[in-house]
């Protein structure tokens, strides 16, 4: 599970900084939306 909530949070953190043109943010507030979300990120 830690694996799964990983790579959830990397890429939310990778999205977040591409959509922001910025580096990756805290981890902090990325977990929240992420976490609820798992397969959305799998699929388009």
């Amino acid at each position: 599970m830690k694996t799964t909530l990983s790579l959830i949070l990397t890429a939310s953190l990778a999205g977040s900084a591409l959509a922001q043109n910025q580096p990756a943010p805290t981890p902090a507030p990325a977990p929240a939306p992420a976490a609820p979300a798992p397969k959305a990120n799998d699929e388009p």
